[in-house]
């Protein structure tokens, strides 16, 4: 992908890595949190649940709904001010 193009997507790219991070680490949380602690935390375990619970203090449960309202937010805002996908890709065409 030239730079141009690449350019282009980040509107888009952005904010879908962005989601996609937070929903795998809101679905993965339990599993990572039990291979951690059966590997006597020799595996660093940095989700954003656990970035959440140390920079305010709350609990894992607190942490994933954070996450969770936070992602319901961001697909309504990110996406509704940005024009259909459809009409985006008939205009690079």
């Amino acid at each position: 992908m030239t730079e141009g193009e690449e350019a282009s997507v980040q509107g888009i790219f952005r904010p879908l890595m962005m989601f996609a991070t937070l929903v795998n680490d809101y679905f993965s949380w339990e599993k990572e949190h039990k291979a951690y602690m059966a590997g006597d935390g020799k595996v660093p375990l940095i989700p954003s649940v656990v970035l959440l619970m140390r920079w305010h203090g709350i609990t894992a449960a607190d942490a994933k709904l954070a996450i969770r309202e936070n992602t319901s937010r961001q697909t309504g805002s990110t996406f509704a001010s940005r024009r259909n996908i459809s009409t985006l890709m008939k205009t690079r065409t």
